[in-house]
């Protein structure tokens, strides 16, 4: 199984696990499941596993590209300062 095969499943999973308590939400009612807590936990797994290949992601093309042009800043310090801007910027969005 690959990654995007993976994403799918656990899209359909999540789908599938959420429609009674959005039913029952828009219904204002209450609905509460004992596997609720390893939902979340697992959910809440997958998305820290996205979010750190979508940072790998962005290194790999971080160091595929040209730095910037000046010399008064190294390579390796653009690359983090790159990475530092855009995790801030994911977790404020």
């Amino acid at each position: 199984m690959d990654f995007q095969q993976f994403q799918a499943m656990m899209a359909n999973f999540a789908a599938e696990y959420l429609d009674p308590i959005v039913k029952a939400k828009n219904a204002r009612e209450e609905f509460e499941r004992a596997t609720d807590n390893a939902f979340r936990d697992i959910f809440s797994g997958y998305t820290e596993m996205t979010s750190t290949i979508d940072a790998l992601d962005l290194v790999a093309t971080l160091v595929s590209v040209r730095s910037p042009r000046s010399n008064k800043v190294k390579n390796d310090d653009y690359i983090k300062f790159r990475i530092c801007r855009r995790y801030i910027c994911w977790n404020n969005a």
